[in-house]
């Protein structure tokens, strides 16, 4: 039984550690329009991932230790999708920031409300993580991952067209 806890310890570990070295050290440049795409996109992609319908199918019809490894792939690529999110999140509520600086009303409300949803998605898509994490411990898990506090609205295309 303890085994159990230090090797999931030693996997969390090295899932953070992942995470915060290789999968963040990239950025770049994008534009706000083009953040908001990739968000719908990443969201449609992960909530493919962690359908419980589609996990139930490949549960009935795989073998058990084939059905953990590819639950663990999927899990991974969900994983990929949430820090994706959570650096265009972090895109757009630094546009927010900077457009409710603004000298222009609107666009200082608008940019306020940006901010505002962005860090809100940014708090919803570190729960996401945490129960993406414990399922890819334990991919035989009853736990499902919830979805439906994560969405993206067209905000940025009406900051960027000022």
């Amino acid at each position: 039984m303890i085994w159990i806890l230090v090797v999931s310890v030693c996997l969390w570990l090295s899932v953070l550690l992942v995470r915060l070295v290789w999968l963040t050290s990239f950025t770049r440049s994008i534009p706000p329009e083009q953040t908001v795409r990739q968000c719908k996109a990443a969201l449609c992609v992960f909530r493919l991932l962690v359908d419980p319908k589609e996990e139930g199918y490949l549960r009935a019809t795989l073998p058990q230790p084939e059905f953990r490894v590819l639950q663990r792939k999927r899990l991974w690529l969900a994983m990929r999708c949430l820090i994706l999110l959570e650096r265009n999140a972090t895109l757009l509520a630094t546009t927010g920031q900077r457009a409710a600086l603004s000298g222009d009303l609107d666009v200082a409300e608008r940019g306020e409300r940006l901010a505002v949803g962005s860090i809100q998605l940014k708090v919803n898509l570190l729960a996401a993580e945490a129960a993406v994490v414990v399922k890819w411990l334990f991919p035989t898990s009853p736990l499902l991952v919830r979805v439906t506090n994560l969405t993206v609205q067209q905000r940025a295309p009406s900051l960027a067209g000022r």
